[in-house]
């Protein structure tokens, strides 16, 4: 009889995503559908639709970015992304 030999791990190929496209993807999606308003008449409250633009912006940076980055005591690329992205937009 043949020895118990181990049998071999059969993983998944999963495709992972990179965090920073998880992330930077949908921030520069923002920011361009917030350029874009400039074409909008101004009788369609472009004002509000900045504003809400902005909000889910931050919105987007507090629950989505905190939660999955941990803390450091410096600047990573991401958070000067994030400051980079928030000084463009005003």
């Amino acid at each position: 009889m043949v020895a118990d030999a181990p049998l071999p791990k059969i993983e998944p190929i999963i495709v992972k995503i990179k965090f920073q496209i998880k992330f930077i993807i949908p921030i520069l999606l923002i920011i361009i559908i917030n350029y874009c308003t400039i074409f909008v008449p101004m009788e369609y409250e472009r004002i509000t639709v900045c504003i809400t633009l902005v909000l889910s912006l931050v919105a987007f940076n507090l629950v989505a970015a905190t939660a999955k980055i941990p803390e450091m005591p410096y600047l990573n690329i991401f958070d000067w992304f994030t400051y980079f992205i928030f000084v463009l937009k005003f």
